[in-house]
């Protein structure tokens, strides 16, 4: 109860790792890699307010307090809800399959309902907001990435991420690429294949970087 009620906790994964947490409202929160979360003490007493950096997908229970997830990009409100934030150097993505979520950011302000995905930066409105069409949301909870004219260097940032490996580019200009289809993330060669082949360019494996 000491330790529970007194100390600060940190959670976080490495490239390569996932992590199921049970908060303490018994509210679950799932980390991808790469990724952070921190509550201060009181946590479920006085506040259930958490800092994320990365990804993570949450199951909220409803109570009283309001469950507050703050990122560098906004800060996301709910009661009881599962939603998906994804707040990364390269952006910010804030999905909801059930229930309601509020995201603010300075004098930026919108509220999600389910089926509904927020895309933008420090910036966003009524226009960043659009419908998610994937059956299975987040899809890297079952290991799946979906691109929809996604350029190639956010794919290979993910990939690096996933399965903790390095990725370089022999010509700068193909970062730029964009990609459309599904992906298995489950196996990194059969990733890597499935690139090459949306992106009609090879690959080659030396001394544990991937060109």
């Amino acid at each position: 109860l000491y330790f529970n009620f007194y100390q600060n906790k940190n959670f976080k994964t490495k490239p390569g790792e996932s992590l199921s947490l049970i908060l303490p409202d018994n509210s679950k929160a799932i980390l991808n890699s790469g990724s952070s979360i921190t509550f201060k003490k009181g946590f479920n007493t006085s506040h259930r307010t958490l800092h994320l950096k990365g990804e993570a997908y949450f199951e909220v229970r409803n109570l009283t307090l309001p469950f507050i997830v703050k990122t560098y990009h906004g800060e996301i409100i709910v009661l009881g809800t599962t939603f998906n934030v994804r707040s990364r150097n390269d952006g910010f993505e804030v999905g909801v399959n059930s229930g309601q979520v509020k995201v603010s950011s300075g004098n930026s302000s919108v509220e999600l309902n389910p089926k509904q995905c927020l895309m933008g930066s420090l910036d966003f409105d009524q226009n960043t907001i659009i419908s998610i069409e994937k059956e299975k949301y987040p899809g890297w909870l079952s290991q799946k990435l979906y691109c929809r004219q996604t350029n190639l260097e956010t794919v290979c940032r993910e990939i690096e991420r996933i399965h903790n490996v390095k990725i370089k580019f022999s010509n700068q200009k193909m970062k730029q690429i964009t990609i459309t289809g599904t992906i298995d993330t489950s196996e990194l060669e059969t990733m890597m294949n499935a690139i090459a082949l949306l992106s009609q360019h090879s690959f080659k494996l030396l001394d544990g970087t991937y060109t």
